[in-house]
């Protein structure tokens, strides 16, 4: 990543074309390197395999700073809306405080008509009804996490602790 980035400030010192290759060469590196880590970021905290059935708030704070730590070393890149921005959004929510957490929970379901306390939210709640579905990723997105999905808030969320 330094590398790329030495080779970035270096464009303006040789001719056109050669510098043309060396910024979109560094840029295409740092692309890649900033898309394959937030995918495993993501993996991480989306946990597709179920192999993190629940998050505390200490581990997930501390995994919150690492994200956004690589998220800062990534800061030149392009790519805007990509697996990275959504791992500092997964992250974040997994760090949110228990109070603003409890309130974002409660609101959703307050959508569904549900109090479902301590039990699990579902998916397929949402996914019944488009206006339901629309208004909670309306929600989500109103509270800075619009670039995940309904499905991985809701799955963050069921599986804090």
């Amino acid at each position: 990543l330094k590398a790329c980035q030495i080779a970035a400030a270096k464009v303006n010192s040789v001719d056109s074309r050669t510098a043309e290759m060396m910024y979109f060469g560094s840029q295409s590196i740092e692309n890649s390197l900033s898309h394959a880590v937030g995918c495993k970021f993501l993996d991480i905290g989306l946990d597709p395999m179920g192999m993190c059935p629940e998050i505390y708030l200490d581990g997930a704070k501390q995994f919150c700073h690492d994200v956004c730590a690589f998220d800062h070393l990534f800061q030149h890149t392009t790519s805007s809306e990509g697996p990275m921005e959504r791992a500092v959004a997964a992250s974040r929510l997994m760090s949110l405080d228990e109070s603003p957490l409890t309130a974002l929970r409660d609101a959703l379901c307050a959508l569904i008509s549900s109090d479902t306390g301590s039990e699990a939210l579902f998916i397929s709640d949402f996914a019944a009804d488009s206006r339901l579905l629309e208004e909670a990723e309306s929600m989500l997105d109103a509270k800075g996490f619009g670039s995940l999905a309904l499905e991985e808030a809701v799955s963050i969320m069921n599986r804090r602790c």
